[in-house]
């Protein structure tokens, strides 16, 4: 087992554990408000208000920023507590966190799975960036979609590594990742490597599929549009966006990223700001 895999594992594994113990003598508090954490199951993390109000959280649908003809679909917005726990998440190694983040967006992707016409979802993570995995030993995004039910498939990367997001206005931004994101050369799936070319996929598979990128939270878009320019420079134009969460465009605008960000992008480097 490659040491990535044994990260993955055993480092949320460990973290789960020591945060179990830790409740049990000492009370934690909601990561979402500040308010004790729920006494029955202290690795939640949560108070039952703040896990009700996440188990409430219906999807909406627009259109992606910047990109009108691009669907986005998403479940909270970005504003707290809902960004605290997202954060907490990310950056503070929170997984017990993950199951209460994954219930929205397993609604997100339950909403997009079944909208009329549209083939099987397939659910296309946005990919993180090596020095985010050392530092957490997961990738936030992917373990959502798994806690949700769903395997994420791997069909992106990185073409080169943009430079700091951090103070780049919208128009920086989107041109510091213009390029960035690529389809995947070589696909490894059970052992077996497989061309990803450049034909849609619907020519390559008798059963057509529909693409969603998808994200932890969408700000300014710039990372999510990149990705879906990758797509469909490959032929394999995606049928929307699907985020846990969603910045109000006036907050992207007027504030800094959040401290801890680590300007890499928006759902797998460090707090969205891009």
């Amino acid at each position: 087992m490659s040491a990535s895999r044994t990260a993955t594992k055993n480092g949320p594994m460990t973290t789960r554990i020591a945060s179990f113990t830790l409740g049990c003598f000492v009370p934690i508090p909601c990561a979402g408000c500040g308010h004790p954490a729920d006494p029955r199951w202290p690795v939640s993390g949560l108070c039952p208000g703040c896990r009700a109000a996440l188990a409430a959280a219906t999807p909406h649908e627009g259109r992606l920023p910047g990109a009108p003809d691009v669907r986005l679909l998403w479940a909270l917005r970005y504003h707290d507590p809902h960004a605290r726990l997202i954060i907490d998440f990310k950056n503070h190694h929170r997984v017990d966190l993950a199951g209460a983040l994954a219930a929205p967006l397993a609604k997100t992707i339950a909403e997009a799975a079944e909208q009329p016409g549209l083939a099987p979802a397939v659910l296309v993570p946005v990919p993180g960036r090596d020095a985010g995995f050392i530092r957490r030993g997961y990738h936030p995004v992917e373990m959502l979609i798994r806690r949700t039910g769903h395997t994420p498939r791997r069909m992106l990367e990185w073409a080169r590594a943009p430079r700091d997001q951090l103070g780049l206005n919208l128009a920086e931004r989107a041109q510091n990742l213009d390029g960035a994101l690529r389809v995947r050369v070589r696909v490894r799936a059970r052992g077996t490597t497989r061309l990803l070319a450049s034909r849609s996929a619907s020519a390559r598979s008798p059963r057509p599929e529909a693409f969603w990128v998808v994200d932890d939270v969408c700000t300014s878009g710039a990372t999510l549009r990149e990705a879906v320019r990758a797509l469909r420079s490959a032929g394999m134009p995606p049928a929307g966006v699907l985020v846990l969460a969603r910045a109000a465009r006036e907050e992207h605008s007027a504030r800094p990223p959040p401290p801890g960000s680590d300007g890499t992008k928006c759902g797998a480097g460090g707090p969205p700001g891009l």
